[in-house]
């Protein structure tokens, strides 16, 4: 079974020596219920050792899912991909889709509200998909263990998805660590944006998927 838990990916780490702000009390509470609760034989998150790298401090930042596991004494698992393995799977970030969307004179004819929607709705479908199958195939040791998995809200749903057609149940025992209500409008409007869009939508994911 896996255990999910939904955060805003700032609640998930912080910089050496710093105090846990709210957020991140919340995430480490949440994760010790979840250990004396579920037993887990590992403790997961989507980080990766270049998503942790501060660059204004220039060192990594201490991930906490990491710390509660070392802990007690579980294993741990960074499954984000890394920036290499992004590059080879042809990963494209947000500023990447906006600034090539722009290019394409797609987003002129998206209603400055919705462009924001856009972008993230096109993330959702065409690159999210890369870096969830990235996680499965680093988590598939222990499909059939007791796992806690901290990963962006965004991600819950599809990921559930993800997890049932390999046959995996899913919970989530917690959800919008960390996640503020501008962010979940924005999240909400990037899913209706197909629907209220379709011919643009497509258009968009056309052109982003191609590899242009």
């Amino acid at each position: 079974m896996f255990h999910l838990i939904g955060v805003n990916h700032n609640a998930q780490r912080r910089a050496p020596g710093a105090a846990l702000d709210d957020d991140q009390v919340e995430l480490q509470r949440s994760l010790e219920l979840a250990v004396k609760g579920h037993h887990p034989s590992l403790i997961a998150v989507e980080e990766s050792e270049d998503t942790l790298f501060n660059k204004k401090s220039g060192e990594a930042d201490e991930s906490i899912p990491r710390k509660v596991a070392l802990t007690h004494g579980i294993k741990s698992l960074l499954c984000e991909p890394t920036d290499d393995e992004k590059r080879r799977f042809g990963y494209k970030g947000k500023s990447q889709i906006l600034r090539e969307l722009s290019m394409a004179d797609l987003l002129n004819h998206t209603p400055p509200g919705l462009q924001g929607a856009a972008v993230h709705a096109v993330e959702m479908a065409v690159m999210f998909p890369i870096r969830e199958e990235c996680w499965i195939n680093k988590l598939k040791d222990y499909f059939h263990s007791e796992v806690v998995l901290v990963l962006g809200e965004d991600h819950i749903e599809s990921f559930g998805h993800r997890l049932r057609a390999q046959g995996i149940e899913s919970k989530v025992i917690c959800y919008g660590i960390g996640v503020s209500s501008a962010k979940r409008t924005e999240f909400e409007a990037a899913r209706k944006f197909p629907i209220e869009k379709p011919k643009l939508f497509s258009a968009m994911i056309q052109h982003i998927g191609s590899g242009n």
